[in-house]
């Protein structure tokens, strides 16, 4: 997009493509260099080879495949089988790689990577980068084969030095007459260093001294750079100022690569958890100091919700990740009785039946729950629903009835929500419970009246009418 907005364009042909890989090949993204310094040197050497056999055939490729690349080719080194599997079954698991087949071949999961390392870290360049750290330096599943590729260089580097070193010694014997000087002991000084975390490698102007942390390790004093590396940390570099069998003591705290996550959630104020270990906040919330060399997992519980599991999270050095959850509400059945039976259920304001009754998928939480039968009080209570079934019994207590007074000229039939009462009514009294009643008076030649009561409990409502001529 970037490439398009340049060139003021929006259609995008072929060699636009060829164009923006080919410059970020050379110009790698800093997630790039990153993620590959941050590997270890199996996995670096497994990689290179993967992506030379996919130069010509990008068929996937086995760990029997790399073995066998290393001693077609003399590479100079002998891999360990188990470990070398157990790389590759590491980059698939952080995505730098896919399965094939069987599931034991593998080939990189974007194409983008494979022609960068085939281009700028090929296989040998990894070698070569790992021979300018002297021998002695562990290597997981590597070791250095006893011919090959490092045994003929080393055979001419040697004789090479030998021949210098002898031509040497010989004129100088020539000019003195005599035996050679016995070579000077290099002054050294003692050297205590400690790191946190322990086991990274030190080096002394270039010079591999040692893993941390050290006793007493001898050191040049002419050593005027002092390295530590940690994979996953950043580098440290230091100068040193040694003085001849003194004792140098030195302490760091190697800074972990790291990033930040920033979580919210639908709805907010759920409790993060990462790795296993509460944070104490609550979304939404920015987790900040998140190490760059290992996937996350992120946690979130909401009560009344099902617990957000967010998984395989990976953060950039110094960049942030944004994350985001929808909640699902859990829930149960609730089911409702009363005493009477056959009374009103409202829950949370809506009808749901009349008792008995059972409401499915009530969410888990806090609901308001009315239930209201004609002549009984009404029971409101705010309940918690907090398991898969909950039961919930009212008992429903009788009201005092009211009364209705009628008072009709000259005479009228009295029906009640259609219930008939009387036929010649002029004066009459009837006990009702509390409630709402349609009431209708009837008389044969002069026409019907019809009105609606509310009646409360313990009162009295009256009712005159007077039919016209």
């Amino acid at each position: 997009i970037d490439h398009l907005n340049e060139n003021r364009r929006s259609d995008v042909q072929t060699e636009d493509i060829k164009q923006v890989v080919d410059e970020i090949i050379e110009n790698p993204l800093p997630q790039m260099i990153f993620s590959w310094n941050a590997l270890g040197d199996l996995e670096k050497f497994g990689l290179s080879v993967i992506a030379e056999l996919g130069r010509e055939d990008s068929a996937p490729v086995s760990a029997s495949d790399i073995m066998q690349y290393a001693k077609r080719e003399n590479l100079g080194y002998r891999l360990d089988a188990n470990e070398l599997s157990k790389c590759l079954e590491n980059l698939f698991h952080h995505d730098v790689l896919v399965k094939e087949g069987k599931g034991d071949t593998y080939r990189f999961k974007m194409d983008l990577w494979r022609l960068w390392v085939t281009r700028m870290h090929s296989i040998w360049q990894v070698i070569d980068e790992m021979e300018r750290v002297e021998e002695g330096v562990p290597r997981r599943g590597l070791r250095t084969a006893s011919e090959g590729r490092r045994g003929w260089r080393y055979a001419i580097v040697a004789a090479v030095v030998v021949a210098v070193v002898v031509t040497a010694a010989a004129v100088r014997l020539r000019m003195r007459g005599g035996e050679a000087p016995p070579a000077e002991a290099p002054v050294t000084a003692a050297l205590d260093l400690k790191t946190a975390p322990p086991g990274a490698n030190v080096f002394v102007d270039d010079k591999w001294i040692g893993m941390s942390p050290l006793n007493g390790a001898r050191v040049p004093v002419e050593g005027k750079v002092l390295r530590i590396e940690l994979a996953g940390h950043r580098t440290v570099t230091d100068t040193l100022t040694l003085e001849e069998d003194e004792l140098e003591q030195l302490s760091y705290d190697l800074i972990e690569f790291a990033g930040a996550l920033e979580i919210s959630s639908t709805p907010s104020g759920a409790l993060v958890y990462v790795d296993g270990v509460n944070t104490g906040l609550t979304t939404p919330a920015v987790i900040g100091q998140v190490s760059a060399n290992m996937p996350h997992r992120v946690e979130l519980d909401l009560a009344g919700h099902q617990r957000g599991v967010i998984d395989g999270i990976r953060v950039a050095e110094d960049s942030t990740i944004a994350l985001s959850h929808i909640f699902v509400r859990l829930g149960g059945a609730l089911s409702i009785t009363s005493r009477p039976p056959g009374a009103r259920v409202d829950l949370d304001g809506e009808y749901v039946g009349e008792t008995p009754c059972i409401v499915a998928g009530v969410a888990y939480g806090r609901h308001e729950l009315t239930i209201a039968k004609p002549g009984f009080g009404g029971y409101t209570r705010t309940i918690e629903v907090s398991k898969p079934n909950e039961e919930i019994g009212a008992t429903l207590d009788e009201l005092p009835p009211g009364t209705i007074v009628f008072s009709v000229e000259p005479y009228a039939a009295l029906s009640i929500d259609g219930r008939s009462i009387r036929d010649d009514v002029t004066y009459h009294e009837i006990e009702l419970p509390p409630g709402t009643y349609s009431i209708e008076l009837k008389h044969p030649q002069l026409g019907t009246y019809s009105e609606q009561v509310v009646l409360k409990s313990g009162e009295s409502v009256t009712i005159r009418h007077r039919f016209a001529d």
